[in-house]
């Protein structure tokens, strides 16, 4: 048999083995290791193929505790800026000068000179 065969076989079969897999974990007689075995492979596969990646929505960012979020942001800060977070909030920084506009300088009191009183 080829992996094509073995494949078309598998989903030949496949609702039938998740139907068998749901009566094992309601089945009360059943013994308890059976029923955790199907109930595991369930869950396996409840969002997909066991290790096929799935992208995080927003939804799932109300799921996530505080720590996890930010287990997530330092994971995408790192992926995306290699030298880390101190690199992102310098480029962060230099971009928010670099659009602000130049002021120009305030006068400088030069000795002997007496500063101009500030208007109420």
């Amino acid at each position: 048999m080829n992996d094509d065969t073995v494949t078309k076989f598998a989903q030949r079969y496949r609702l039938e083995a998740a139907a068998a897999l749901v009566q094992i974990v309601r089945d009360e007689r059943a013994p308890p290791q059976a029923r955790a075995a199907a109930a595991e492979k369930i869950l396996l596969y409840s969002d997909g193929r066991p290790g096929a990646a799935q992208p995080i929505r927003v939804a799932d960012l109300e799921l996530m505790s505080d720590e996890q979020r930010m287990q997530l942001l330092e994971a995408l800060v790192n992926h995306y800026t290699p030298n880390g977070f101190k690199l992102l909030v310098q480029q962060a920084v230099d971009h928010a000068l670099a659009q602000q506009p130049r002021l120009p300088r305030p006068n400088r009191i030069t000795r002997g000179t007496k500063p101009t009183p500030l208007a109420n």
